[in-house]
This record gives C-alpha cells, structure tokens and sequence, in this order.
C-alpha cells in the first residue's frame, strides 16, 4: 500500500510540474468537458476582434460550445482561467447599446455569471501620472460623460450615474496592489509567454493637444516634431497600471483639446466607448490597455499589444479571486480522470463539487467529499467508503477529518482522484 501512495504521490507531482510550466504558454488547451451554461461564473465582454482574440489567449483551457439558446444574438468562447470557468463574448459593433444588448443576453444565458470584465482599448489622458501608450488603466470608477442636459446659461450638466466595480473584484485588487508593493507585475511575464510583442518606443509620441494631425494617413511623419512632449525616459518598457475613473460615451474622442477641458472636470484617465452600457446591466470592472492619446494622431499601431496588456492584468486578477463555493469545474477523460486547478499565482477555492464530489487529495479505498484549497490550505472532509491517505502539501497545509489530504502548492489547489 505504501508503495502505490509513493506512487501515486509522485504522478501528481509530475502532473503539478507539467502545469506550472505550461500555464503562461503560447496556447491553450482543448478539453472536452461536461459543462452547462449554470457552470460558468465570471464574464469576459470586449469590442474588437484583436480584444477578443487577446481574452482567448489568456485561456488555460478552451471548451467546447453550447448549444444557442433562444433568442441570444451571442457568439461566446467558453473556457478556463486558474479556476475559474470564463464566457467570453464580442460585441457586434461599437457603442454603449450594443454593449447594452450583449451584456444582457450573457446575463440571461448565464445565469452563474458572478461578474464581467469589460476589457480592451482606450485612448489615455496625458496628466501627470505619466501614462503612456501599453500601460493598463483599471476603472475603479466609470463616468458616462456624454449624457446630461443643458441648463440655465447653455451649460451641459451631466447626469450619467453608474454603478462602481464588484466587492468580489474590488477586494481582489486591493490584494494585488498590496503584494505588487513587494512583487514584480506578472503583465510582462504572461505578454512574453503569449508572444505578444512590443512595438517600437520610438513610436509613441505625445503631441501638445492644441497641435492636430497633419495629413490623412495614419503616420504622423509630417506633424510638427517641435509640438512633441519631452518627457522622461522610463527604465524599463513593462506597462504600468494606474488605477482611476474612466470615461465612457458613444463617440471616439480624438480632439486634444477637448479630451483636457473633459479630464479636467471629471478627473478621468482615459476614453472608451462601450462600458456605460453595461455598468447597470452586469456587476462590471473594466479595464483598459492605452493604444493612443484620444486625440487626432491616433493610429492602431500599438491595440493588438495595448489590448493583450489589459488582457494580461486581468489574467492576474483573477488570480486574487477565490471561485465560487459550489461551482462545477470541467469533467476530463483522461488517464487519471483529473483535473488540475491552477490559478496566475495565487489562490482557488472548490474543486469538482458537482454531484457533492469535491476532490480533495488521494482517496484510497473511497473518495474525499467536501476538499477545497483557500490561500494554499487544502481542507479535506470526511472519507466516503475509505480513509483517504495524504497526497501531500506543498507550501500549504492539509488537515481535516479522516480525509488528510489535498495539495496546495503556493496557493494553487491540485487534484488527484
């Protein structure tokens, strides 16, 4: 008996090191999976092809598609993030409705959706936070800057009120904050593994706001050199997060001048088009990679990277999000009939607690009911139909019940049936 336990301790061990390699790795993987549409719980939505094809990358496994429902105009991608099983979804075409509409039918499809991600491009506000082109901006506050009325003296009072991001993604940010004190970002990690590639420094350049684009082509070859913004060089070409409002309307704002009067009365980082939309229709947190400066000099030279940086710190995020007590993970063939949970370095929660099964740790002669992994604590049950044996803890600790057992490895919670 000891024999097989060693045996099967170290299966799992080459199983935990296979994954840790290949979590950041250039794609995903394709499982065949059991799922409904209740088992999906977090909401991916973005604009543009390039946002969406930088969400599929960020997958640590793909699934496959569910049947249409009635009346959801969506296209969706399913699949796994750490633990936690994602939908994500494409809008049609840009705009506030349109975002409306998508966000509502995913809601209806979806009904385990605990909260969405709104997440793509944005034109930033050259302010004193020295934001730059492939930085990341994350809303804790979104602004709907185009909706009000004209009062007494013709001035424009807004009236746009939206709701603020979710606790669950609120609390989480709070701990990535923290432990980035202390800890490089993880964004230029992921970026590389998934071969996003930088664009040339050289190339992003900052005009003064009062100086427009020159001619029609998107090359800002001929524009005045003399209205460029000295500014500092950085030390190293990580994009940085800045954490603040964002500005939200049915226009692409691309005239300088107007971009500042705007940012100067609400105090906003950067524009973006489609968030309003959906701040009342989903609990939402939207993040935004910078591809220019909201003005006429805009190009698309840096969205494909300015989009997979946004993409990247969500990844993170999500990371610091513990998945839902109750929610089924994926159900693989294969040789070991296991799955492994992995999270971007930080902490999950469940298991496979479909059918009262959540795994934790090698059963022998019986299955552990009741296992689950918070903060690399593996926490086992009682033993149904045996003793389960420990497989063992790995920079966490397993305790519980009969059931001594459970992995965690520096937060990430393994499993072995």
């Amino acid at each position: 008996m000891m024999k097989k336990l060693i045996a099967k301790e170290r299966m799992v061990e080459d199983i935990m090191d296979q994954d840790y390699t290949t979590q950041y790795s250039p794609d995903p993987v394709y499982r065949k999976v059991n799922l409904a549409y209740e088992d999906y719980h977090v909401g991916w939505i973005c604009a543009l092809p390039i946002e969406l094809a930088a969400a599929t990358a960020m997958l640590t496994e793909v699934h496959e598609s569910l049947p249409r429902k009635a009346q959801d105009g969506n296209t969706y991608t399913l699949g796994r993030i750490g633990p936690h099983n994602t939908v994500i979804c494409g809008l049609p075409t840009y705009g506030t409705v349109n975002a409306a509409v998508v966000a509502s039918d995913l809601r209806r499809s979806f009904p385990s959706v605990q909260f969405t991600m709104m997440i793509g491009v944005a034109g930033a506000v050259p302010t004193k936070a020295d934001i730059r082109l492939g930085d990341v901006v994350v809303g804790m506050r979104v602004i709907q800057y185009d909706i009000g009325k004209t009062v007494e003296g013709g001035k424009f009072q807004r009236t746009g009120s939206l709701n603020g991001p979710p606790q669950i993604l609120s609390t989480a940010i709070t701990k990535l904050r923290a432990e980035r004190m202390s800890r490089p970002s993880k964004i230029a990690t992921i970026l590389s593994r998934k071969k996003f590639n930088r664009p040339d420094p050289s190339s992003d350049r900052l005009f003064d706001s009062t100086h427009g684009h020159s001619n029609n082509s998107g090359s800002c070859d001929y524009c005045d050199s003399s209205k460029l913004v000295e500014r500092r060089a950085r030390e190293d070409d990580e994009p940085q997060v800045f954490y603040g409002a964002i500005a939200s309307g049915n226009q692409v704002m691309r005239h300088g001048i107007t971009r500042d009067r705007i940012a100067q009365e609400l105090d906003v980082l950067c524009f973006e088009m489609e968030a309003a939309g959906i701040m009342d229709t989903l609990p939402c947190l939207v993040i935004r990679g910078i591809c220019d400066y909201a003005d006429s000099h805009k190009n698309k030279e840096w969205q494909e990277y300015a989009a997979a940086a946004a993409a990247a710190y969500a990844a993170d995020l999500l990371s610091y999000v513990q998945a839902s007590d109750g929610v089924r993970g994926p159900r693989v063939s294969s040789q070991h009939e296991s799955l492994v949970h992995q999270s971007f370095g930080g902490d999950a929660r469940g298991g496979d607690a479909c059918g009262g099964n959540a795994v934790g740790g090698l059963a022998a002669g019986g299955s552990a009911r009741g296992g689950d992994a918070h903060g690399g604590n593996a926490r086992g049950g009682d033993a149904s139909g045996g003793f389960a044996q420990s497989v063992g803890s790995y920079g966490g600790e397993a305790r519980g019940g009969n059931a001594r057992g459970g992995a965690a490895w520096g937060g990430r919670f393994r499993t072995e049936l």
